[in-house]
């Protein structure tokens, strides 16, 4: 009814019937069923929401004078609330609030997802802010998208510039003559799509995983390009912990294109459908339909967060199988871990321990630096230092690096060498540095500065 006008009715047949059930004199629908809610609204439509990892909205009836049917487009002036989306045209993509749960109080944020597909759908976060039910996002006089919180984008549009949501995913602002004004694309936040452009690290480009599969928060994982060596490199903080050349698998999945690289638009017959860094710090590709997909890891076997334990190695070859072992000089205990076969002498006042050189290393975390030291005096300060228990030194940046106990954590060795591995020297009592048939690739031996080869 529109006043005292009925402009509307329909018996309950055909998408109604699914909908609702009679029960005598009143309709209600089933509580198993995933409809969220039916509303009204002020245009007179009548529109259906489901529950879900992310929203849809049906309409059940429009209006004949107010369309209701899904656009991809938002005009100045025009917004979105918490219940609203735009889907590109081909209905792979949509844009619009996100429903979260983070400490166990409910909020939204703005991004993109897959389309109907349930699980980690979003592939691009506009904003790292939380946003509560009543929030909107707009496109205002100036072309720009914002929220009540903030400035989404910042560019110098009119009345008459638009926000699109391409089939590709790229959320793009244009003006009256279609050109792009800004990008989604230009802006990634932890996935790589069909159609985006991989740009060199010295641009600025990175994808950044998330804080947690609740938080849209960076996270401490990033992706870099670097055109001047064709590669990837992943970086925990300011840490390299993976990198790669654009050979082998990667030289199936990327193409080099001048100053950047894009994802080919078909490997081995099977689409990609995005790579993404997890929170755990893995790239991942997925592949298949915009339904059922295939997941897989193309980071090293070890990942990011080797699980190999205190005083332990992840040794990765090159046709990528791995193992843990426990470091040269350790021995595994049930339920104990990796624990040292020969106590340092640090502790009685003579000092017979010495170094094992380990080649093609990841570096572990949680070191200690200092500058202006030669590689004799790295070793030495942490020889003479009863809580060091391991050096490298950095010969192009005259620096030396030192761990302290009480253990080594998230250690890597690859049987072949590597832009981003270094050599590092593992504190050893005199015991268990003489040869005796440990094997390590790449080591010599080395106490009271006498080596062994």
């Amino acid at each position: 009814m529109k006043g005292s006008e009925q402009y509307w009715s329909s018996p309950l047949i055909d998408q109604l019937a699914d909908i609702f059930m009679i029960d005598e004199d009143y309709l209600t629908w089933p509580s198993t069923n995933e409809i969220r809610r039916i509303r009204l609204d002020i245009y007179g439509n009548l529109l259906l929401e489901t529950y879900g990892d992310h929203w849809f909205s049906l309409c059940l009836h429009y209006n004949n004078n107010i369309s209701c049917t899904t656009t991809n487009t938002i005009r100045a002036g025009q917004s979105l609330n918490t219940s609203e989306t735009i889907v590109s045209s081909n209905r792979r993509y949509e844009l619009g609030f996100s429903p979260t749960e983070y400490y166990s109080v409910n909020y939204y944020y703005v991004g993109i997802r897959y389309y109907n597909v349930p699980g980690a759908n979003v592939v691009w976060v506009a904003d790292y802010s939380f946003l509560n039910s009543s929030a909107v996002l707009t496109l205002d006089s100036d072309g720009n998208l914002l929220t009540s919180d903030r400035n989404l984008t910042n560019i110098s549009g009119d009345n008459e510039t638009y926000a699109r949501l391409l089939d590709t995913g790229n959320l793009v602002l244009k003006n009256r003559t279609s050109h792009i004004l800004w990008q989604s694309f230009d802006h990634p936040t932890n996935t790589i799509l069909p159609g985006m452009k991989v740009k060199d690290a010295k641009t600025g480009w990175s994808l950044t995983s998330r804080e947690s599969y609740a938080s849209p928060y960076p996270g401490g994982f990033s992706l870099q390009y670097l055109g001047s060596r064709k590669e990837l490199i992943l970086m925990e903080k300011s840490e390299a912990y993976w990198s790669s050349s654009l050979s082998g698998v990667l030289a199936d999945i990327f193409v080099i294109d001048g100053d950047y690289i894009t994802l080919r638009s078909n490997y081995t017959n099977i689409d990609i459908r995005r790579i993404w860094l997890d929170i755990s710090g893995n790239l991942i590709t997925e592949s298949g339909t915009y339904g059922p997909y295939k997941s897989d890891n193309l980071t090293t076997s070890c990942g990011a967060y080797p699980a190999c334990g205190e005083f332990s190695i992840c040794k990765e070859t090159a046709d990528a199988v791995f193992k843990c072992d426990c470091l040269p000089g350790f021995k595994a205990y049930p339920d104990r871990g990796c624990m040292r076969n020969t106590y340092l002498s640090c502790s009685d006042g003579v000092q017979k321990d010495g170094f094992l050189r380990m080649s093609n290393v990841f570096l572990p975390t949680g070191h200690y630096g200092s500058d202006g030291e030669n590689i004799s005096g790295c070793e030495s300060a942490c020889l003479n230092r009863c809580s060091c228990i391991g050096y490298a030194y950095d010969h192009q940046e005259h620096y030396c690096l030192t761990w302290e106990g009480p253990a080594l954590l998230k250690m890597r060795q690859f049987s072949e060498d590597n832009t981003y591995t270094k050599e590092f020297y593992l504190k050893l009592a005199h015991e268990d540095l003489v040869p005796k048939g440990i094997s390590v690739m790449g080591d010599y031996y080395c106490f009271s500065g006498v080596f062994f080869l």
